[in-house]
């Protein structure tokens, strides 16, 4: 079963500002709400890093994910030191509570072996896991037809991609951009492939209207 479309949010403090957020959105949307928890290696640890107002300290994010039906309760992860990933990522696991989901990793093209290893530890078999294509994976591939090449190898590791140039700084949308890579059907991943974008603010009211039609 291919997983459910989802809107995403991220860069939530407290849990008062998840439930904000969901009493302003509609409730007739069949979308689930992906409300985003930022981690670092380094904010896991306790260490301050240079967006202080985005990432909540990691023994906070059992409050901000909530527990409601419609949610997909993400830790966007992000590290230097990809040689510690999985222990990591088994740390915030713990740390982030039972209604944590999984993760969406922004890392560029991360190590298959540790997903195959999260994946296959009992706790976490039925997690999800989100893959972010930045900039960085982006310029690595070099082109739509070696992105869906490159994201075959990870088939059965993760749920969605999410295909983002911005990478979180507020660019806004290049609509020339292709919404899917450009591959042939027997080399197109079967993974859902999404992209992500910044619109402008006056856009926002529109588009939230459109979301619950």
């Amino acid at each position: 079963m291919r997983p459910k479309p989802y809107i995403g949010i991220t860069g939530f403090m407290t849990g008062d500002e998840v439930d904000k957020v969901l009493d302003a959105l509609s409730e007739d949307t069949d979308r689930l709400v992906m409300i985003g928890g930022l981690v670092s290696s380094k904010t896991l640890r306790h260490e301050p890093n240079k967006w202080p107002q985005r990432y909540p300290s990691p023994d906070k994010l059992c409050k901000i994910f909530r527990g409601y039906r419609n949610l997909l309760n993400l830790i966007h992860f992000n590290t230097k030191e990809p040689e510690k990933l999985f222990d990591d990522m088994c740390l915030a696991q713990d740390l982030a509570g039972p209604n944590c989901h999984g993760f969406q990793l922004n890392i560029a093209w991360p190590d298959k072996r540790v997903l195959e290893r999260y994946k296959k530890y009992a706790l976490f078999h039925h997690k999800t896991i989100v893959l972010q294509c930045g900039g960085n994976a982006l310029r690595e591939v070099g082109s739509p037809f070696n992105l869906g090449l490159r994201l075959r190898d990870y088939e059965g590791l993760v749920d969605y991609v999410l295909v983002d140039p911005s990478g979180g700084v507020g660019k806004e949308f290049d609509p020339g951009l292709p919404k899917q890579p450009s591959t042939t059907s027997s080399r197109t991943p079967s993974i859902p492939v999404r992209l992500a974008w910044v619109l402008p603010a006056d856009c926002m009211l529109a588009t939230s209207t459109a979301c619950g039609s």
